[in-house]
């Protein structure tokens, strides 16, 4: 765990990424848990304690923006006391509470789902700016990332250990199926499908099929089919 985090703490905090520090603990624990050194129920439990004792101020539902204040002591050191002490006095976040900071995530998101406008700008060139997601049960270096550079359209990155991809297709919950175009292996050596419209125009819950060459099928669904999801 420590040199995932690391590794991640190092790029996510030179790539400029919002909340860097977080999403690094958040990504490296997942990868410990997929790797099966950790127990579902396990990393839950840890979630839960680290998402409750890191809680500032009385809204448990998302981590605290603002310092809170109020210690005796050097000003600089204020804010550094405030935590340790906030820290010592909370308690680990419960099940309920966990779901209601999912369900305060979901509508902050809503409010910033990309446009037809943005996905245009991302085509032209623009830093791509769509909200990530963590999709729990997407395989270590998958991407579902809804609004390429190239075309503004979705493009998929299959994990780099998944060797001898025949063809990637997506199906949807009503049936469709979209076939996807093999754009060769690049970004970390991963292999990358291209489709033809963009992320966000494929229903919640369409699945990523993909066949390998000796005619097994991995599947991906994904749910929040207009953000990047890994």
């Amino acid at each position: 765990f420590e040199q995932r985090f690391t590794n991640l703490l190092e790029r996510f905090s030179a790539n400029g990424v919002k909340d860097f520090m977080f999403k690094a603990a958040k990504r490296a624990l997942r990868s410990v848990r997929r790797r099966g050194m950790l127990a579902p129920e396990d990393a839950k439990s840890i979630r839960r304690t680290a998402f409750g004792k890191a809680q500032l101020d009385s809204d448990r539902t998302r981590l605290s923006t603002e310092a809170v204040t109020g210690i005796d002591g050097d000003i600089p050191i204020q804010p550094i006391q405030s935590a340790l002490v906030k820290f010592a006095q909370n308690e680990a976040a419960s099940p309920d509470e966990m779901q209601a900071a999912r369900q305060a995530q979901e509508v902050q998101r809503a409010a910033a789902k990309p446009s037809a406008a943005s996905a245009k700008s991302s085509s032209s060139g623009a830093p791509d700016l769509t909200p990530e997601i963590d999709e729990p049960d997407a395989p270590q270096g998958f991407l579902w990332k809804p609004y390429s550079e190239s075309d503004g359209n979705l493009v998929v990155l299959l994990p780099p250990s998944w060797k001898g991809i025949q063809k990637a297709v997506i199906r949807t919950p009503n049936g469709n199926v979209y076939d996807g175009r093999n754009t060769g292996i690049h970004n970390g050596d991963r292999v990358h499908f291209r489709f033809s419209q963009p992320g966000r125009e494929f229903p919640p819950g369409s699945t990523v099929e993909v066949t390998m060459n000796d005619g097994s099928v991995r599947k991906v669904t994904v749910q929040n089919t207009a953000y990047r999801v890994v």
